[in-house]
């Protein structure tokens, strides 16, 4: 039986193994401590009404910030591995 190799499939469970953490961590309510992101340009983009409506999955603003940011970064992936997959000559 042939492996199935594609690129863009270990980001996509890396980002799916990301939102079941973070779906554990609010259930639980295990939040790491981290910093105030109020005043700095982390809290800045969180406040604006694209974070607030759109792109509200969880509780934690930081946990939204990084779900947005790596489904960014995957879609990307995904796009540019379709468009410059390698040809096999033999």
């Amino acid at each position: 039986m042939k492996l199935i190799k594609k690129q863009w499939l270990f980001p996509i469970f890396a980002f799916l193994l990301l939102q079941v953490v973070f779906v554990l961590m609010e259930f639980t309510g295990w939040i790491p401590r981290l910093r105030e992101i109020d005043g700095n340009l982390f809290g800045t983009i969180t406040d604006t009404p694209l974070f607030k409506e759109w792109f509200n999955f969880y509780d934690t603003p930081f946990f939204n910030l990084f779900t947005v940011f790596f489904g960014v970064l995957v879609i990307i992936n995904i796009i540019v591995s379709l468009l410059f997959k390698k040809v096999k000559v033999f």
